[in-house]
């Protein structure tokens, strides 16, 4: 029963550091946006 347990307890872990990693994309792509908006190329 402790192998599954500790499986159990290594999928959170792999689960929590991939939304981890998702949300910091997230805000880095947010702060990008601000940092260089979207300009038109039309004149």
């Amino acid at each position: 029963m402790n192998d599954i347990n500790l499986g159990i307890q290594l999928m959170g872990f792999g689960i929590l550091g991939t939304f981890t990693v998702l949300i910091l994309f997230y805000f880095i792509i947010k702060i990008l946006m601000k940092v260089f908006p979207y300009k038109s190329d039309e004149q």
